[in-house]
């Protein structure tokens, strides 16, 4: 009855990191693209509001980080569109840990070989829409604060 106790927090552990982790990576994608479109607007109506405050050197700097930013977010433009997918991967992997913890606290141990079949084919999903370094940092600092993991830390199994 421990192990699969434990196993069932390390399962629901394995799932709030996943589903933190892709709802941050889709959050920082988001950012991210607007941040390339916003600054190359930004920049434009600078250049076109104050052309005759600033020298003709600053403002082609202006327009060649506009180049730039719309180029990397033309580039980048596929890892946009899978904004939703990853969105949908969270979602996903949100509800088995509430189906987990649902069952943790009702002390019914006996679903684990679903649990881990489920898990298993989101990380063949997940193995498509990896978690970004931003995404894995971000979750880091945030699921702590948004999140109740104290019913998987009693026995030690989740450490700060």
């Amino acid at each position: 009855m421990q192990d699969k106790e434990i196993y069932l927090k390390r399962l629901a552990e394995d799932c709030a990191y996943t589903f933190k982790g892709l709802y941050k990576t889709a959050d920082w994608l988001k950012l991210e693209y607007k941040l390339y479109l916003a600054v190359p607007i930004i920049f434009s109506i600078v250049s076109l509001g104050f052309e005759e405050m600033i020298s003709s050197f600053p403002l082609k700097i202006l327009a060649v980080l506009s180049m730039v930013l719309t180029s990397l977010a033309l580039m980048h433009q596929e890892e946009y569109t899978k904004i939703e997918k990853y969105t949908q991967l969270a979602n996903n992997y949100k509800s088995l840990y509430d189906e987990i913890e649902a069952d943790y606290h009702k002390r019914d141990f006996e679903n684990i070989d679903g649990y881990q079949q489920k898990v298993k084919e989101l990380r063949e999903q997940t193995s498509k829409y990896p978690i970004n370094m931003i995404g894995r940092w971000w979750s880091k600092k945030r699921i702590e604060s948004e999140m109740d993991l104290k019913w998987i830390s009693t026995d030690g199994v989740w450490k700060k």
